[in-house]
């Protein structure tokens, strides 16, 4: 056969040069590749690397990282989301060494050094099959028959409880929320050092240690919400990304959305006390908000094809806008339509691939079922928001002798409880009428920020808005009744606040918060006193060498001195090969230092002007990425 490589989209393509072969429709032909592969060391396809235990003694592992498109750097493949087989696996190594995939091991099959895996998988796509060989070690548990395991280095065993135990906790939820039992006999969740992100693959999911590991020493409430959203976002994917994959890349937040969202609703059932939809509007819908702004970002929905393409479509427009679009519609709709909305895609489409187009069918099937009356269909409505960026200015006019304004979607009543959409936008204005509403009462729409738009009101109800909240003693009044100090079984979300209270209060200047933090500082380096792991961050300066979640704090607050020398010190120790910095920290420091201050962006351009070209050649080193590029 004769064969031609196109570079750019990373194809194949074989002729037959037996002129007698004819490739006919219905006719079934096997394809047969002698191949050998070499483990990576830039963190794709199957790949390499290493972790210094607290002996400081090297240990090495190999695993994959295939989505969205690696897995074709470790064996040849139809690398694409709507091409889906069975595999038979079976890796060979050393007896030191165990083993994992997607499925059980075969006991009665392996040996010494092979471990073989137990039948072939469910048919799914290539960039969800794993292989992890390492010196691991595991705890186990089982809940309602589906069995766990978590593996983490050997000395990280004792800190494997939370991960453990919430993974088996929200996998029964969502069991029960999608109505759907899990596919795959089992479940493994693993703990990899200086790993990037998480992988959903199925039946194992793979995580950086400091996205799924809690110390309940040194752990703040800030990384406990984070691994809580982490291991949820990543257990959704078994069924939305997984049971029912995405046709193409170009629908990356179809799966990764709902993600995001389902990940703040099984956290938000499994710890309603957290109240993690607050967390929700300041750190996603925010966040899309000021990405968006503009309108030059890449909608939801994008048509990509070469392998550079894909990678941008992990960006914003996938993540946090697609999420805060979805959230905004399962407001609209209500729970009870979003959640039959999902359990019918789910069925539909079940071990298939699917676009937009399938999960606007399935809200559109629920909608008439629960007989809600829409302006258009969802098809209509929903590709307004998914196949464009940006999103809508409302301006809103009061006329306060008529009780009445030129506003939209939402209702004007005091009760923000409610979200459930009372009013749909089909032509540019729309006039409501609202009795309850007074000349001197303040209006506020969007309740909750459930809609994904901002809105303009007319100067007299801004200046009644602004009367109402009392803005300018807020941060003052909540930190000076919240302090610094915790308080010994309190609730998660209060200690998650007095976080953000404190660092605003230190930020704007507050005395008090600066002296306290300050002598927290000083009873730390003076006597010892150690500091509550939630308010580190404000007094920090000094760790433990090997403690990998002291170093990263340490880090990120060497980063936010205002002192010009020190900061200089600082960014100068990315290229001094004499300290024990890793590569990932080597090409992280300069972000950190860059983001916290003005003095520190100054102080990292000048570092690079005068030495860009020692700085450029850390992306020679293993796994590393350079902030240059």
């Amino acid at each position: 056969m004769s064969w031609l490589y196109q570079i750019e989209r990373e194809f194949l393509s074989l002729t037959a040069q037996d002129q007698q072969l004819n490739f006919n429709k219905g006719t079934n032909w096997t394809l047969t590749i002698a191949y050998k592969g070499q483990l990576s060391t830039d963190k794709k396809g199957f790949y390499i690397l290493s972790y210094n235990d607290s002996a400081q003694k090297m240990h090495y592992m190999a695993t994959t990282e295939f989505e969205p498109t690696f897995a074709r750097k470790a064996f040849p493949c139809y690398d694409e989301p709507a091409k889906r087989a069975t595999f038979q696996i079976t890796i060979k190594h050393h007896p030191s060494y165990n083993a994992l995939s997607n499925m059980r091991m075969n006991e009665s099959a392996s040996s010494n050094g092979v471990t073989v895996f137990a039948k072939t998988t469910v048919t799914m796509p290539t960039y969800l099959i794993a292989f992890h060989v390492s010196d691991f070690e595991y705890t186990e548990g089982a809940l309602h028959s589906v069995p766990h395991r978590l593996y983490t280095k050997p000395e990280d065993v004792p800190i494997q409880e939370f991960g453990l135990v919430f993974g088996m906790i929200i996998l029964e939820h969502l069991t029960n929320y999608y109505k759907i039992p899990c596919d795959l006999p089992r479940l493994v969740q693993v703990a990899i050092p200086e790993k990037d992100g998480c992988n959903e693959y199925w039946g194992i999911v793979t995580y950086g240690e400091l996205d799924l590991l809690i110390n309940k020493t040194t752990s703040t409430t800030s990384d406990l919400i984070d691994a809580a959203n982490k291991i949820a976002h990543e257990l959704t994917h078994q069924w939305i990304g997984n049971h029912v994959t995405i046709k193409r890349w170009t629908y990356l937040w179809v799966k990764e959305a709902f993600g995001r969202l389902n990940a703040y609703e099984a956290v938000n059932e499994v710890y309603r006390e957290w109240d993690v939809y607050q967390i929700m509007h300041t750190d996603e819908y925010q966040e899309a908000m000021s990405s968006d702004v503009n309108g030059d970002v890449f909608p939801m929905t994008h048509y990509v094809q070469t392998p550079s393409e894909i990678d941008a479509r992990y960006f914003m427009s996938s993540y946090e806008n697609a999420s805060t679009v979805l959230y905004m519609w399962k407001c609209a709709l209500g729970d009870e339509i979003f959640r039959s909305t999902l359990i019918r895609y789910l069925n539909d489409n079940a071990f298939g691939a699917a676009n937009e187009g399938h999960f606007f069918d399935a809200m559109q099937s629920s909608a008439d079922e629960h007989k809600i009356a829409l302006p258009a269909s969802i098809g209509v409505m929903f590709r307004a928001w998914s196949q464009q960026s940006g999103f809508p200015l409302l301006t809103v006019t009061r006329d306060y002798t008529k009780k009445k304004g030129r506003v939209a979607l939402g209702d004007c009543r005091a009760d923000f409880r409610n979200t459930t959409a009372t009013h749909y936008f089909n032509t540019k204005e729309l006039n409501i009428a609202d009795n309850e509403v007074g000349a001197d009462d303040w209006l506020i729409l969007n309740k909750q920020s459930t809609g994904y738009y901002r809105i303009n009101y007319d100067d007299k109800n801004w200046h009644l808005i602004a009367q109402g909240l009392f803005i300018a003693s807020l941060v003052i009044k909540l930190y000076e009744t919240l302090g610094v100090n915790e308080v010994p079984g309190e609730q998660l979300l209060r200690k998650f606040t007095r976080n953000r209270a404190v660092d605003l209060a230190c930020l704007v200047g507050v005395e008090n918060c600066l002296m306290e933090a300050n002598e927290k500082l000083k009873l730390l380096i003076n006597n010892g006193v150690p500091i509550e792991p939630n308010t580190k961050r404000q007094a920090y300066c000094n760790g433990l060498r090997n403690d990998t979640d002291y170093r990263s704090r340490l880090l990120r607050a060497l980063g936010c001195s205002e002192n010009e020398a020190q900061l200089q010190k600082f960014v100068s120790s990315t290229i001094n090969m004499s300290n024990s910095l890793s590569d990932t920290e080597r090409t992280s420091v300069l972000t950190l230092a860059y983001l916290s201050s003005g003095l520190g962006l100054l102080v990292c351009i000048d570092f690079l002007n005068n030495n860009w070209e020692a700085y450029g050649k850390l992306s020679n080193f293993q796994g590393s990425s350079n902030p240059l590029s």
